[in-house]
């Protein structure tokens, strides 16, 4: 790792303490946009979480904790997101019966345990019903996850370009540039 990751991630941390913390979840992301491959990578990803949690976007710290895990899963980090992911979840599990945050999660509990086909549907559905809910873009990306995973790439892009297009700024179209060799 180079003096510059270092310093770079440092740069994170700083704004962090200082209560910055929209600052710093910018900069660790541009960090894995520069970064990914880094020893240090794993580090932004739970700072990424962290920050999502304090700001009570639990949905998003989740998905940070889940590409944690995807991405680095023997990394220092990724003991500690193991645990934090189980906590979490269990928070999550317990949302308001009817709410789109239930029906998102029932969905991604499908996703979690490979039965991408009820996931499929139920991701379709949400968005059917909360198309313009922030957990949109999460739902387009486990999408093209699954349609990657059933090697059907052209469904798989036009999520990827409903993220980019619609999504921009999002961490769902920022994950998805990865998941389909097309980083930011």
């Amino acid at each position: 790792m180079s003096a510059t990751e270092k310093e770079f991630l440092q740069e994170g941390m700083t704004c962090l303490k200082n209560g910055d913390l929209e600052r710093a979840e910018e900069i660790f992301k541009d960090f894995l946009r520069q970064f990914p491959g880094s020893d240090l990578a794993d580090n932004a990803c739970y700072q990424i979480a962290q920050i999502n949690q304090k700001t009570g976007q639990k949905m998003k710290a989740l998905s940070w904790l889940d590409y944690l895990l995807k991405n680095y899963p023997d990394s220092d980090a990724a003991y500690f997101a193991k645990d934090e992911r189980e906590e979490l979840q269990r928070e999550l599990d317990a949302m308001v019966p009817g709410s789109p945050e239930e029906a998102f999660s029932k969905a991604k509990a499908a996703f979690e345990q490979g039965t991408h086909e009820v996931a499929e549907q139920l991701f379709r559905e949400f968005l059917a019903h909360h198309g313009t809910h922030p957990l949109a873009g999460d739902a387009h990306y486990h999408l093209a996850v699954i349609y990657a995973r059933q090697g059907r790439a052209d469904a798989a892009r036009r999520h990827g370009e409903i993220l980019r297009r619609d999504f921009p700024g999002s961490d769902a179209a920022f994950m998805v540039g990865y998941l389909l060799g097309q980083k930011a």
